[in-house]
């Protein structure tokens, strides 16, 4: 599959994602992808004086070993700011989400730790408000296996 069929698969996987809940979406959707997102207003205008704002996921998640595509969104914004495509281990793990306003921007981190072993796997990206306001947001991050 070649990299704009797998960001157009994944980018309509965002879409999809931006109908769910306002903080942690369900474990799995019927395609085989799980979430970790939140929803909120966010300001045009972010200065580094902001709260931080974040998102665990309930229980953490058993995954397969396998590899994976670990993708931030901000689907509000319509952006895949980042994909990254990662082995994991088989296993449980911790999943967090955070998002920090700077300023002028935001810095969406997305971190899982392999619950009984040292370090973690951390993706991040920065993106910028479209200066139209105050917006509702449902960001995070998702992972799907590679098939």
């Amino acid at each position: 599959m070649t990299k704009s069929k797998v960001l157009a698969a994944v980018g309509a996987l965002v879409a999809a994602g931006a109908l769910i809940g306002v903080t942690a979406a369900p474990a799995t959707a019927g395609d085989g992808t799980a979430y970790n997102t939140k929803g909120q207003y966010i300001s045009y205008s972010p200065d580094a004086g902001m709260s931080t704002s974040c998102v665990t996921r309930p229980g953490g998640i058993y995954l397969a070993a396998n590899n994976y595509y670990w993708t931030l969104t901000d689907s509000t914004y319509d952006n895949i700011l980042s994909v990254r495509e990662i082995y994991l281990a088989a296993g449980w793990y911790d999943w967090v989400d955070c998002l920090q306003p700077g300023n002028g921007s935001y810095t969406e981190t997305s971190s899982l730790h392999l619950r009984g072993l040292a370090g973690s796997a951390y993706q991040r990206s920065t993106f910028y408000p479209c200066g139209c306001g105050t917006k509702w947001v449902v960001w995070g991050s998702n992972l799907r296996a590679v098939l």
